[in-house]
């Protein structure tokens, strides 16, 4: 299935320079974000329009983690702290943390996660 966000779209809400989102990095994002959108969400009973929302999200959570952004900045005497809590997976940006709350099945955040197993010898 082809990707239901476009790079222009992922670029609207990925606040970045050109120079630092490469076009071919976006589309790889994006890609992968289309594949486990179709893979976790294919019969969930979502719209297409609201898989969409989830997959462009996504799509940010990724280019996010390539090009991090600081959640602390000193300048002089002044210091910035930019909202949004710091974890691991979804948690782990701004982007992700809006695909929790719009993917309602869980689906995406148990995404990857194995299941550990401790056995007494």
């Amino acid at each position: 299935m082809a990707a239901r966000v476009s790079e222009a779209e992922l670029r609207k809400i990925f606040k970045t320079s050109a120079t630092a989102l490469p076009s071919d990095s976006a589309l790889a994002f994006i890609n992968t974000a289309n594949l486990m959108v179709n893979e976790y969400l294919s019969g969930s009973g979502f719209s297409e329009s609201y898989l969409k929302e989830i997959e462009l999200y996504l799509s940010a959570h990724f280019a996010a983690m390539w090009d991090q952004r600081r959640s602390e900045k000193e300048i002089g005497e002044s210091r910035f702290k930019f909202q949004g809590k710091w974890d691991l997976g979804l948690n782990s940006t701004d982007y992700g943390q809006k695909v929790i709350i719009l993917d309602s099945t869980g689906s995406l955040v148990n995404a990857g996660m194995s299941k550990s197993v401790i056995e007494q010898l």
